[in-house]
């Protein structure tokens, strides 16, 4: 994130307030920003502009595009979930759904020493977070209702979060489970996942799974129906974000 900080001298808090922060932080999945440097030496002639905690207004636009083009993907998977398409599986995970492109949403064991899912989620929080102040708020709310529910999950174990909702998709077609292709029980067994983007790729999975006409058309009508959700909450962030960038622009106009 950046953001520029002026600081104080105050006491150094105690060791463990210091490592309950760090675990807190570490187990959210968010990353710790690194230590501020010490301000406490002689301050040169324009420091106070330097330090102050704004927003980066410049990569503003680069967030609304990212969204934007985050809204293109969903709307595919919708399209073609509306079609009863499971090729939908493939555009929500991208290469490791089969698809081509960068999925919507992680798919990989997130590698810190590496370069990191190319997923479309990630890249808007990792953006939201370096743009900062009210944006990345509006942002990282959207992420997490509606689209994701539980981030922390996606972020630490995207593999292990797939695996589930292609195990609840497989026991909805599978002919010796007693929900076996029952509408009712799939839903129920989706709801218990947070997320409308989570429950809309579980949908995915049962078309592109079963052949049971009945259960793979109410999976592919409740599928584009979440997706339709996220995109309407897409847009009303984007608006939102638009809103402040117009609100600051008319302010330097004054």
């Amino acid at each position: 994130m950046t953001t520029r900080h002026r600081r104080a001298r105050r006491p150094a808090a105690p060791a463990a307030i210091v490592l309950s922060a760090t675990l807190l932080f570490t187990a959210c999945g968010v990353p710790i920003p690194p230590e501020v440097p010490d301000t406490s030496g002689p301050r040169s002639e324009g420091a106070d502009e330097v330090d102050r905690l704004v927003p980066d207004d410049g990569r503003a636009s680069e967030l609304v595009a990212a969204l934007r083009l985050l809204g293109v993907r969903i709307a595919e998977a919708r399209d073609l979930l509306a079609d009863v398409d499971g090729a939908a599986v493939g555009v929500l995970l991208g290469a490791p759904g089969g698809g081509e492109g960068p999925g919507v949403l992680p798919a990989v064991e997130p590698d810190r020493a590496g370069p990191g899912s190319d997923d479309l989620v990630t890249a808007v929080v990792t953006l939201a977070g370096d743009v900062g102040g009210e944006r990345s708020r509006i942002v990282l709310e959207l992420v997490r209702d509606p689209m994701l529910g539980d981030l922390g999950a996606w972020q630490r174990d995207p593999v292990g979060v797939i695996a589930l909702l292609r195990a609840t998709a497989e026991a909805s077609a599978a002919g010796d489970a007693p929900t076996a292709g029952d509408p009712d029980a799939l839903d129920a067994a989706l709801l218990e996942v947070p997320g409308e983007l989570s429950r809309a790729l579980g949908y995915a999975f049962v078309v592109a799974s079963t052949d049971d006409p009945v259960l793979t058309s109410h999976a592919a009508t409740q599928g584009s129906g979440r997706l339709g959700v996220v995109l309407v909450a897409l847009d009303l962030a984007v608006e939102r974000l638009e809103a402040i960038g117009a609100d600051i622009d008319a302010g330097e106009d004054r």
